[in-house]
């Protein structure tokens, strides 16, 4: 049915292209409104200013803008080359540099998945499948676009094999690890995955990316005293309080993470509003925030050893698909780990769709596919049902990440003792 599918997309391409083009372009456009119009919602402004404070005025931007982001303090280099320039400039190439991201990691997720030569349409199925979120992320003009393409990047490269690949995929890894911190989840899975080429040199680019453009910016004294107040600021107050020492309201809906979800069912303060009064909610329980706290860390470490458990058995083998599982999975890992993932961090879902797209491509029969026949249409319906009010205060997203992980494992683990045929 799938392949019949990318038939059909293949054969009408044009008319979906064009389709794709005028909703992109028309996004991109409104972006761009967003982003210079002082009344309207967009995080360039935002990032812009994080920019002018630390890069150009030399201020740390956690000691002089109100409104605190978690970013490491390389975040405003990564986005200087967009923060630096004229605010219409910036924000035109910001706009422009996000749709181009968000097709050349179409691409590159569908060459890696498959990898082999994909069946004619495939990208055209892919693309729209998270469209939803790469949609928001170039209409809100968020960053999450500077993280999916190095990733897809990394992705395409590894599953070519070979030293020089792995070493280009480990540095295009250190970027995103450095500049949003989540995604140095990937440090532990190289390392579990034992590709030691892509491993240091992610670490060693990381500390290009962390500390070397720092040093050669603000200086040592510069750089150790941003650090120093991003740990007294983010990470202590995090690991002793959680998201809600600094973030207003960090579990409300639009946080979509397995944390969040159980502080709207567990915990009366942050229950979801089933109504417009507030006055039915969704919690269950009413327990404490430690208690929540508490049973969130049981839950995400049995994530965890689900995912090494998963990467070490893919370990085992030689297929690009069984490899493509295991990194998607570390995409979810990045959603599911974190207190705080938005819808627009669902961006990533780009990978495990790549991989559900190419295993019911698949001829062959097997129980794995049937997993997936089930499995699939099921997250597509949480993901779009999330769209909702209700989907959304019920963490519907979160359910569909859960079974994409599950799928995603299946795949390690039932095909990672073999190469696949």
């Amino acid at each position: 049915m799938m392949l019949g599918i990318c038939a059909f997309c293949h054969r009408f391409r044009v008319p979906i292209l064009v389709l794709y083009a005028v909703i992109v372009l028309g996004i991109g456009a409104n972006a761009l409104h967003r982003a210079l119009s002082e009344n309207r919602s967009s995080e360039f402004s935002s990032f812009r200013e994080i920019v002018q404070e630390s890069v150009v005025n030399g201020h740390d931007p956690l000691e002089t803008i109100q409104h605190i982001r978690a970013y490491p303090p390389f975040f405003a280099i990564a986005f200087a080359p967009f923060g630096l320039p004229p605010a219409a400039a910036g924000a035109i190439s910001f706009v422009i540099v996000n749709i181009i991201f968000a097709v050349l990691s179409t691409w590159a997720c569908v060459r890696a998945c498959f990898g082999r030569e994909p069946p004619p349409g495939a990208a055209l199925v892919l693309f729209p499948l998270p469209g939803m979120y790469i949609l928001t992320v170039i209409a809100r003009c968020e960053t999450d676009l500077l993280v999916l393409l190095p990733l897809a990047g990394a992705l395409a490269l590894m599953v070519r094999g070979g030293r020089r690949r792995d070493i280009l995929a480990g540095v295009l890894l250190a970027f995103p690890a450095a500049m949003k911190l989540t995604p140095g989840l990937f440090g532990l899975f190289l390392l579990v995955q034992r590709r030691w080429a892509a491993f240091f040199s992610m670490a060693a680019a990381g500390g290009v990316f962390f500390l070397g453009f720092g040093l050669a910016i603000w200086g040592v004294n510069g750089t150790i005293e941003r650090h120093r107040t991003w740990y007294e600021k983010v990470l202590k107050p995090y690991s002793e309080e959680g998201p809600q020492a600094f973030i207003t309201r960090p579990y409300r809906k639009i946080n979509q993470s397995p944390t969040a979800a159980l502080f709207r069912f567990l915990n009366k303060e942050h229950g979801g509003r089933l109504d417009r009064k507030g006055e039915a909610k969704i919690n269950v329980l009413d327990l404490s925030s430690g208690a929540i706290r508490k049973i969130a860390t049981v839950l995400k470490t049995l994530i965890l050893l689900a995912l090494i458990a998963g990467w070490w058995a893919g370990a085992k083998s030689e297929s690009p698909l069984v490899f493509s599982a295991a990194f998607a999975s570390v995409v979810l890992g990045m959603l599911m780990l974190s207190d705080v993932s938005l819808r627009t961090h669902h961006a990533v879902l780009l990978f495990p769709y790549g991989v559900s797209l190419a295993v019911l491509c698949r001829r062959e029969a097997g129980p794995v596919r049937h997993l997936f026949a089930v499995g699939f249409p099921l997250a597509l319906f949480f993901m779009i049902i999330g769209a909702l009010h209700i989907g959304k205060v019920a963490s519907t997203l979160v359910a569909a990440d859960f079974v994409m992980l599950a799928c995603m494992l299946a795949v390690e683990i039932g095909w990672g003792n073999g190469v696949m045929r």
